[in-house]
């Protein structure tokens, strides 16, 4: 009976262990992708500054190229 008790003892710790395992994996896996999703946020704001940067800089080439086309043409005639 006296192992009988020991035994359940030990299964009863190593559930236990377990599942306190289990929770910090848990919380440590969420605060990490907390903290994932909120870099991956973080780069998409820089990602939309930089590509409104980049289609002001496309705006001004296609401007210049314009400009150019029309004095290429103009110095043509």
């Amino acid at each position: 009976m006296e192992r009988l008790l020991e035994v359940s003892g030990n299964i009863f710790a190593a559930i236990v262990v377990a599942v306190g395992s289990f929770i910090a994996w848990l919380v440590r896996r969420v605060l990490t992708n907390q903290a994932e999703i909120a870099l991956l946020k973080q780069d998409l704001e820089k990602r939309d500054v930089q590509r409104g940067e980049d289609r002001e800089a496309l705006a001004d080439v296609r401007e210049s190229v314009k400009r150019i086309e029309g004095w290429i043409m103009e110095k043509s005639k």
